[in-house]
């Protein structure tokens, strides 16, 4: 995630939707304090679901439902 594409975020007051792989706590605190919500697809793993959940991503896309 670099300077360029945050802006452009920014600027089209858009979100991010990014592969959860690709995502730490610095990441997503970064993006956060730029106004980015931060979604991250596709998580089916309930362990790695509750790390991203505490690192403070906004949205999780799974397959699972439970």
């Amino acid at each position: 995630i670099t300077d360029e594409l945050t802006n452009i975020l920014v600027e089209n007051n858009f979100g991010i939707d990014i592969r959860y792989t690709m995502l730490s706590k610095d990441v997503i605190t970064s993006l956060h304090k730029s106004g980015i919500e931060v979604n991250c697809w596709t998580c089916d793993d309930k362990t790695v679901a509750e790390k991203l959940i505490y690192m403070g991503v906004d949205y999780i896309t799974t397959n699972i439902l439970e």
